[in-house]
């Protein structure tokens, strides 16, 4: 399975235009263990319309995640 257009969102947003209030990419980061070890094979990221929030909107908190992801020893989803 591969999520699609999952929000990029974090809890700090004020759900105006581009600050959107989401988990989801905080959920996700914190089980890749339990999607890995269930079969999924990606989790795809992308704002689906206009005004959606971005990791160019989000002050960080996207590509703070995914770094920390990416440097540390958990399961990867694909990739390297």
């Amino acid at each position: 399975m591969i999520w699609w257009q999952v929000p990029f969102g974090d809890l700090a947003g004020d759900d105006t235009c581009d600050h959107y209030r989401d988990n989801r990419a905080d959920y996700f980061f914190a089980h890749a263990a339990d999607y890995a070890s269930g079969g999924a094979l990606g989790i795809a990221f992308g704002a689906g319309a206009d005004c959606q929030t971005t990791p160019q909107y989000d002050g960080g908190h996207f590509t703070a995640h995914a770094n920390a992801y990416l440097s540390s020893d958990r399961p990867r989803l694909c990739g390297p």
